[in-house]
């Protein structure tokens, strides 16, 4: 079942460190988002466990992650769940991004 993002469950740059991991709970999808007066946009959203823990969050995966997750396990996102990917912090112009990398690639 997809869990649905709230401001307090959504996983950010600030919450996460190099080195962290994800394992994904569900297939997410894409959810609209508008930022303040920007236009609304199109953001893939999905379920997740940060390193373990028993609290589900909700990720926004980058185009960057985007790819190589799909290059490792699929398009299928129902296949992603329960597989796990580390974080790694890339600087951004206004800030930090998070890129999922996966930790394990289907043979």
């Amino acid at each position: 079942m997809p869990i649905l993002a709230t401001a307090g469950n959504i996983l950010g740059s600030k919450h996460v460190k190099n080195g962290d991991t994800v394992k994904f709970t569900t297939a997410g999808g894409w959810e609209e988002e508008k930022f303040k007066e920007q236009e609304a946009r199109q953001v893939f959203k999905i379920g997740c466990l940060l390193n373990g823990q028993s609290d589900e969050k909700v990720v926004k995966l980058t185009k960057a992650s985007r790819t190589q997750l799909i290059e490792a396990w699929g398009n299928d996102t129902d296949k992603w769940i329960g597989q796990s990917a580390q974080i790694m912090l890339i600087p951004t112009e206004k800030g930090k991004s998070i890129l999922l990398t996966p930790i394990a690639w289907k043979d």
